[in-house]
């Protein structure tokens, strides 16, 4: 069964509301049955959340998460000694 517009809004909104890469684009699209996430995150956990978000909106059963981890000097707490 395809994904209708408004299970699609409502996991960009999740997406924006939750995530800490506010300023990053995350496009979500679907593919009959399938929402896919693309885009550029700058963690393996922000990933890792996105797609939980996602799979948390009634209706919405798989996901292909293409998105990239792409750090940013602000994702490392590391600091050189």
């Amino acid at each position: 069964m395809p994904i209708d517009r408004a299970k699609l809004v409502m996991a960009e909104s999740n997406l924006k509301d939750r995530l800490r890469a506010g300023g990053l684009f995350i496009k979500v699209t679907a593919k009959n049955a399938l929402v896919v996430l693309d885009g550029d995150v700058p963690s393996e956990a922000e990933k890792a959340k996105a797609e939980q978000l996602v799979r948390k909106v009634e209706g919405i059963k798989q996901v292909a998460n293409h998105l990239r981890v792409v750090p940013t000097p602000d994702s490392s707490q590391a600091t050189p000694q």
